[in-house]
């Protein structure tokens, strides 16, 4: 009898074993001990969508190449505010969820504008500061003096990733489309920590869709942008 190599089973076994080695990761301590209340998330999702869809709040959006976070800039087609960040306001604001504590819109904004407050009580848009910079920039907060979850050995990770994937200057981008950045930018249900020794795992095309999956068998609600399992499995079987 001749034998049937099939060239696709060893990829087939090995996207199971993936699969079942992050759920066993989702399902650990390690990563239950990070996790955000429901409450806190429905309430930090609240926020959010009121700062990213309201113009008196300036929109934060990663910064471009050769830019610094912290600086004002304004949107051509709008004139609305934009403030240059990188992840640290993600960051942020996920610790302050996971510790229970949701601040409005109009608290985030004098978090955020406020420069006479204290260092450790401004919203951070980037991990370091210098004291040229923060003369200058309109946004000062930063993690300079604030301690971060790479400190405990944990990355940030976004499910859905966050990058525009587009050239030429924030200030130019249509707005719809830097809403919806800022908006999975910030969203605590958009952020799962990974530990430094599994950080790999992100790299898998199934990590959203299982990280989804058990959302969704755990009973935790996510944002309409954020997609289903199902939607992002299909989506990648079609690729």
């Amino acid at each position: 009898m001749t034998k049937v190599y099939n060239k696709n089973m060893g990829g087939a076994r090995l996207s199971v074993k993936v699969r079942q080695l992050i759920a066993c990761w989702l399902d650990s301590s390690a990563h239950l001990q990070h996790c955000p209340d429901v409450p806190s998330l429905q309430r930090w999702e609240a926020t959010i969508e009121t700062w990213v869809t309201k113009d008196c709040y300036p929109l934060l959006v990663r910064r471009e190449v050769g830019s610094h976070g912290g600086e004002r800039q304004i949107h051509v087609g709008t004139g609305r505010a934009l403030a240059a960040c990188d992840n640290s306001p993600a960051e942020w604001i996920f610790r302050r969820c996971l510790e229970g504590t949701v601040l409005t819109p109009d608290e985030l904004f004098r978090r955020l504008s406020d420069r006479s407050l204290p260092a450790e009580q401004k919203l951070p848009v980037t991990r370091f500061l210098g004291a040229r910079d923060e003369r200058r920039c309109e946004y000062t907060g930063s993690f300079n003096r604030l301690p971060t979850f790479a400190d405990e050995n944990y990355h940030v990770v976004h499910i859905f990733d966050v990058g525009m994937d587009k050239k030429g200057r924030i200030i130019d981008l249509p707005l719809p489309m830097l809403i919806l950045h800022s908006r999975r930018l910030l969203s605590p249900s958009n952020i799962v920590l990974v530990r430094s020794d599994l950080a790999g795992l992100v790299d898998f095309k199934c990590f959203r869709a299982e990280v989804l999956a058990w959302k969704q068998r755990r009973g935790i609600p996510v944002p309409a942008w954020l997609g289903s399992a199902e939607k992002v499995r299909t989506a990648g079987a079609r690729r």
